[in-house]
Parts: structure tokens; C-alpha cells; sequence
């Protein structure tokens, strides 16, 4: 859908002569005005009524197919149709953004409350250890350090990789204070010790070896 939408009902032309609107024109939803036809470039079928036509941004009414892209900030004379329309596999209303610093740019895409909106990807944590770093006994003892009697807990798993991959939940859950911040791709070793019914995993910074935090449980 980004950049141009292939539709069964729609045909797209170029933007050459799309009369772009003027500053503060129609700059808010048309309502009750007298009705506006979007320009040629967006390839609205004549006589479609719009339920908005002025100038702003995608992300500033929250029309953006994509959250976070940098052009949702840039100046552009948008046009969202009333109507829904057909789209393939959506159906929905159409948002048309002319850009005002490149108007032969013109993007084409279905609402968000209809559908149209696109998630980004979700980074993968890189499987590549950091130069260096501290052992796997380095870990241990300083997994060991950080708990009241290390000594009487038994080693029941460490391991190095991502947080992300390794210990996820430590990110997701508010509880741990002091994962905030942390990416997924943050390398470190995870110390698990095990004394009777109680578990403790101890989150050792892969490179510095430093503690990062410790999430408790109960053992069954």
C-alpha cells in the first residue's frame, strides 16, 4: 500500500497539475462546506466526497500507514474520502498526502481505522557475541557474589545471548526496574541457581560482567 495503492476501482495518474492547496485552506474536516473534490493525482473517482481536505501532516491526524516513518512528520496536503472503497483484501477509506516539499510524491493508502495500517518490523537480536567479554566462570562467580549465600545455591543453567532471546520476560514486564532501557540485542550471561523451591536467574553483563538485576520464582 505505501507510496501507491493498486486498486480495482481506482486509477492513479501522475501528479502533474494536482493544484495543491494553499496554507490553513479547508484546514479542517469539511463537514457542512461545500463539497471539494480532491486533484487528479490522487485518482479519486469525480464526485467523491471528502471528509477531510487541508494541509497538516499524516502523523498529526494520525493517518500514517506506518508509525515512526519519518516522512508522517513532513508537511503535506492530505485528502481522506468519506466513503470507503474497495482495495483488494481492504476496504476502507482512502487517505490521499501530496507532499508539499516534493509534490510529485504522492502516497495513496487505506485509513488506519479501516486497516490500512502497516506494523513495523520487530528487530532481531543479532546473534553475534561482542568482541571479548567475561567466561562462563566469570559469570557464575559473579552470579554467585550478588546472592545471599551463593555458595549453598546449586547452578542449574547459564547461558549468553540477547536478553531479548535469553530472558525476554525481564523486558515486558514492569515489575523489573531495571531492565528499562535495555534492548533486545544486549548481550548477556544468565546465571539460573536453584536452593530448594526457590530460583533466582542473575543478569551478568556479557562484556563488563557487572550484575545487571536478578528475577526471583518459585521452583514447583
Amino acid at each position: 500500500m505505501k507510496r501507491a495503492l493498486v486498486a480495482s476501482t481506482l486509477v492513479l495518474l501522475g501528479a502533474t497539475g494536482c493544484g495543491v492547496l494553499f496554507p490553513g485552506q479547508f484546514a479542517a474536516p469539511i463537514g457542512q462546506a461545500p463539497r471539494q473534490e480532491a486533484p487528479v493525482a490522487c485518482g479519486f473517482p469525480a464526485g467523491t466526497v471528502l471528509e477531510y481536505a487541508g494541509r497538516s501532516t499524516t502523523a498529526e491526524l494520525h493517518v500514517q500507514e506506518v508509525v515512526g516513518d519519518p516522512m508522517s512528520d513532513d508537511p503535506a496536503d492530505i485528502y481522506i474520502t468519506r466513503d470507503a472503497f474497495d482495495q483488494g483484501e481492504l476496504r476502507g477509506r482512502l487517505v490521499c498526502a501530496i507532499f508539499v516539499n516534493d509534490p510529485s510524491f504522492v502516497e495513496i493508502t487505506v485509513h488506519p481505522d479501516d486497516g490500512g495500517r502497516v506494523e513495523p518490523p520487530t528487530p532481531q537480536p543479532s546473534t553475534t557475541p561482542p568482541a571479548g567479554g567475561v567466561s562462563r566462570t566469570q559469570a557464575i562467580e559473579a552470579g554467585r557474589a550478588h546472592v545471599e549465600d551463593g555458595h549453598e545455591w546449586r547452578l542449574a543453567v547459564a547461558d549468553a545471548g540477547p536478553i531479548g532471546q535469553v530472558i525476554p520476560h525481564v523486558l515486558e514486564d514492569d515489575h523489573y526496574e531495571w531492565a528499562a532501557g535495555l534492548v533486545a540485542d544486549r548481550w548477556i550471561w544468565r546465571v539460573h541457581l536453584v536452593r530448594g523451591d526457590e530460583g533466582v536467574d542473575v543478569v551478568v553483563d556479557y562484556v563488563d560482567g557487572s550484575v545487571l538485576g536478578t528475577a526471583s520464582y518459585r521452583v514447583n
